[in-house]
């Protein structure tokens, strides 16, 4: 499956693209929202993790569009943040699954299992 990683942390980055290529993944990481959407323009992607700065939610809010104005609405999408108050509210809006900061390989696993059988039920059996 191909993953694209979007968070401005780089050890947060690092350890999530290390810990999907052990899970066999072709994993492909940005920084930031203009980095990740040329990627996502680009290649294939099953599936995009991308951390939302919630400090500041109308500008987070702004930014989710741009993921489908390219017509692939079947991306099967994991929000991450460490602010949780508005995360479950911002991935309902779009479909995503939530996983607030930290989270555990375990929890990992089945955020990324759910978001994928969400959207692309062919990928998960």
């Amino acid at each position: 499956m191909n993953v694209l990683i979007i968070d401005a942390h780089d050890g947060v980055r690092e350890m999530l693209v290390e810990a999907l290529t052990q899970m066999d993944h072709s994993v492909y990481s940005a920084k930031n929202d203009a980095e990740g959407m040329g990627l996502f323009k680009s290649t294939s992607i099953d599936l995009i993790i991308c951390d939302l700065d919630l400090s500041y939610p109308n500008e987070a809010i702004q930014a989710l569009p741009c993921y489908w104005k390219y017509g692939k609405f079947d991306t099967a999408k994991i929000l991450t943040s460490v602010r949780h108050e508005n995360l479950e509210r911002f991935a309902f809006f779009v479909k995503a699954v939530a996983l607030p900061k930290p989270f555990t390989g375990g929890e990992l696993n089945a955020a990324i299992e759910e978001a994928i059988s969400k959207t692309q039920p062919e990928l998960h059996a």
